[in-house]
Order: C-alpha cells, then structure tokens, then sequence
C-alpha cells in the first residue's frame, strides 16, 4: 500500500530511531506517524541498501521520494480509470461503497485504503457534477415544478382528509416564488396552478419551464418534447413559448428545485399545525405564507424578492390578456328522475330545475363551472366539485313538496315546540308529551308534524280542543279525535 511523502528531517528521525533499536510502535508514538507509513520507509531504505547509521542528504532523500512516487502514481492512476464504472455500480441495489472496496482489494491488493478510496469517489463526483452559472434574464422565463411532499386538507362535507400537491413557479431573475395547492397533477389542475402563477405575478414571461410530467409533455426529447393539447393551447392564448428539461435532468431548472426546499421551510413549516377545511382555505393561507417570504429580506443582499420584482422585472414581463386561459369541455346528459344530470367525468351528479326531468342536456364546463343548456338556454349553473359519488344541488331545482318535506325532516325538537306553542298551551303540552316519552325519536317526529298538519284540514282552535280534551287521560298519540 502506498504511503504518504514526509519531509527530509523526519526521514532521517525515522533512520535514527530505527538504527537505535526503536519498535515501530514507540516510532509512530513519537513522530505522530502511522505504523505503516514508518515501515514503508524502512523498507525503501532496505531495498536501496543504504547506511541506516549515516544521516541521508538530499539526493538519498530524493532517491526515496522518486521510487515512492512512481508506486504512488500507479496506484492513483488505476483506481481514476476505474472510478467511471465503480461510480455507475453505486446506482444499484444494494451495491455499496465497501463492498466495492473489497472488490477493488481482490484486483489491486497494494491499492488505497477504505478512506483514501471513499475520499477519490467523492472527488470524481465532485468534478462530474460541476454546475455552470447562467446569467437570468428579467422576464424571460418562469420556472415550475410540483413539490415531492403533499399539504393536507379536509373535506368540509365528510371531514375526509385529503392531500393537495402544491406547484411552485418562479421567475429566477429576481427569485419571486409563488406556491398553489391543487387536488392532483392532471393536466386541469396544473393548468389552473399556471394560470394563478401568471395572475399572481401580473404578467406573462417568455417561457414556461417544466420537467417532463405527463401533464406538461407527452414525447420526451432533447431537442423539441411534444407537449400536450391542452398546454399547446395555453401557450397560444398567453404566447408563451413552452419548455421542458432534458430526461433526469433536474439541474436544468434548478432555481425552482432550490425553491421547492425554501417553500418547505416558509410555507410548509408555518402551517403544520393549523386545519383547512376546503383547497380554497389552503391556498389562502399559503398565499399569505408566500407573501411574507418575498417580502423578507434576502440573505447578504439589502433588497427583498419583491422589490427586485417591482423595481426590474415587472416591466419586463408581457401583459396578461382579458381573460385566463381556461379549459371548456362539453358533453351530453340525460335528466334523472331526480332532477340530476351526471358528469362522468367526475362521476359527480348536478342538479337543473325538476320541469326538466327526462329531457337530454348539452352540458359545458370548465375547471370551475359546469353549466347545463337546452337548445340555446342555460337552465342550471354550479361551481364544479369533482367528488365523485356526490350531489351539488340548488334549492330552487326542487319540487316545491320536496323542499316542503326537507324542511320538516330538518326540524329540531326546539323547532316543533315552538310551532306547537304558536297555537296554544295544551298543543304545546301534547308535542312536548309525545317527545318525552316516546322511545323511536324518528317516530316522535312524525308524530309531532302529524298532529301539526292536523290544522291545514281543522284549524288551529280544534286542534287546541283536542289537545285540551286529551290531556285529562295524560295520553297523546296522533289520532286524536278532533270535536
């Protein structure tokens, strides 16, 4: 194995301690030397046949330093040939840097130690993956990414919880960062995070960059990707050129990556603690959250994300037009018997006015309305929920008895005292006598908007009477003889 140069007076020390009888050991002890390195030198001077009892002079010495250097120099020269293929080994299972190591031992024995070894992959890493630094442009190009790690958030109806992925965009000339939650990375929902983007920073860059998700790029390539349909016609509503990364190249948009961590740290961390009960809620507070860290001061520099943004970039960037770029799908559905249209699509169900039942509907939507037509007229409008097995439903679609029958189901035991208590003392005793004592509440309901009703057909003085006639047998029950 080879060891380490040393300079010319401690080669001699070693010759002294060594012609005096001294043990390896009390050698390295003394001169702060490994074992090793003290009996590499010995035996050189052993194999030059040289005068252990002389102190050397320079030549001698030069003498021993050339042959060690050769030695060296073979050593260094095949392990850096074989760094190349030790360094793709890595990226398999299991594979790991000392088993290497003992393989390298098995075909180099006087080769380098596990340190020395571990310390020449580092440095071959280091030089392959050196980074170039390019200058940004002010409102060339916007940079997206989703982040690995999900934000969560509950369903306000069912209390599920669910997880949003965030999107981050950036614009690298002045690091202004802005942060989206959405339900997914479809090819919606990363068009929707876009056009917040482009909102949020109030204008539209040059280019868009993002890597290679199915939702951004349908053929990889190096040299001209295929984008989707629905992002070809983003590009043509804001003119925005299109970009993506090459394959497994992250570094090719690595202020985003950069910024993905520093969302982690300002808008993950802060709200780890806190509950949201719908995406919009989420993205309110993580709005709130990338606020303040472009408005925080950046670390050596006396200027904020924001005011470089303002103050060079904003200008630069071209004017948002009139509308955002939004998504318009159409399909046909048949009404249901229970006034509902279904989107397959979301397998989501959306109501239209009950006259309708039974007629065939064109329905329109996009990313956050659906709206449904016959012939030319709109007969329904709803903010699009894509729950699957679920019902939007506005009360006035309703059949008037639906909405009547509703409204009993949802009334409170509160609720039906007070009504009977509109009409007199002793109805109130016989309502308050029913929920008392009967065991099935659901029953005692009925029983109660049973005795009610009994005044659209008598009057509210003869269901008073009978009330008042009923309560000397202290039994109440909804067939009560009206006199």
């Amino acid at each position: 194995m080879a060891y380490k140069p040393i300079r010319m007076q401690t080669i001699n020390q070693i010759r002294q301690y060594y012609s005096q009888g001294y043990a390896y050991k009390k050698i390295s002890r003394l001169l702060g030397i490994s074992r090793n390195t003290i009996k590499g030198y010995v035996r050189k001077m052993h194999e030059l046949d040289l005068d252990i009892l002389q102190p050397f002079d320079e030549p001698i010495v030069r003498q021993i330093y050339s042959q060690q250097h050769v030695q060296q120099s073979e050593v260094k020269t095949d392990l850096r040939q074989r760094l190349s293929d030790i360094c793709e080994q890595l990226t398999k299972v299991g594979v790991t840097r000392e088993l290497l190591w003992k393989e390298y031992l098995t075909v180099y024995p006087d080769g380098y130690s596990y340190g020395q070894f571990c310390r020449e992959i580092k440095a071959y890493k280091a030089v392959q993956n050196a980074t170039i630094r390019l200058d940004h442009k002010a409102g060339h190009t916007m940079q997206v990414d989703f982040a690995g790690k999900k934000l969560p958030y509950y369903d306000r109806v069912t209390g599920e919880l669910l997880w949003a992925e965030v999107l981050v965009c950036t614009l690298p000339f002045s690091s202004m960062v802005f942060a989206c939650a959405v339900a997914s990375q479809k090819q919606e929902d990363f068009v929707g995070a876009i056009n917040a983007g482009l909102v949020y920073f109030g204008g539209v860059p040059q280019v868009l960059l993002s890597d290679n998700i199915k939702s951004f790029v349908t053929r990889p390539d190096r040299y001209g990707p295929t984008f989707t349909n629905l992002c070809t016609q983003l590009s043509s509503h804001y003119g925005i050129e299109l970009d993506a990364t090459r394959v497994a190249k992250p570094k090719d948009k690595a202020h985003v990556e950069r910024h993905v961590s520093i969302v982690y740290t300002h808008v993950y961390a802060p709200l780890r603690h806190d509950r949201f009960d719908s995406l919009d809620q989420l993205n309110a507070a993580v709005v709130k959250q990338v606020n303040l860290l472009n408005t925080k001061m950046l670390q050596g520099k006396d200027y904020s994300r924001r005011q470089r943004f303002d103050k060079q970039e904003k200008q630069e960037l071209q004017a948002l037009p009139n509308t955002i770029f939004d998504i318009i799908k159409s399909t046909k559905a048949k009404v249901h018997q229970n006034y509902h249209i279904f989107l397959g699509e979301d397998k989501h169900m959306y109501s239209v006015p009950y006259q309708y039942i039974g007629k065939t509907t064109q329905v329109v939507y996009t990313a956050t309305t659906v709206e449904v037509y016959i012939g030319t007229q709109r007969i329904a409008i709803h903010k699009r929920n894509i729950k699957a097995h679920a019902y939007t439903t506005t009360e006035g679609h309703r059949p008037e008895k639906h909405s009547r029958y509703l409204e009993q189901l949802q009334l409170t035991p509160k609720d039906l005292l007070s009504q009977a208590s509109s009409i007199g003392p002793d109805t109130l005793w016989a309502v308050k006598h029913i929920l008392e004592n009967q065991v099935v509440l659901s029953q005692a309901h009925k029983s109660c908007l049973g005795i009610l009703s009994l005044t659209k057909k008598y009057g509210q003085q003869r269901l008073e009477n009978a009330c008042k006639h009923i309560k000397i047998t202290n039994t109440v029950s909804y067939t009560i003889q009206i006199s």
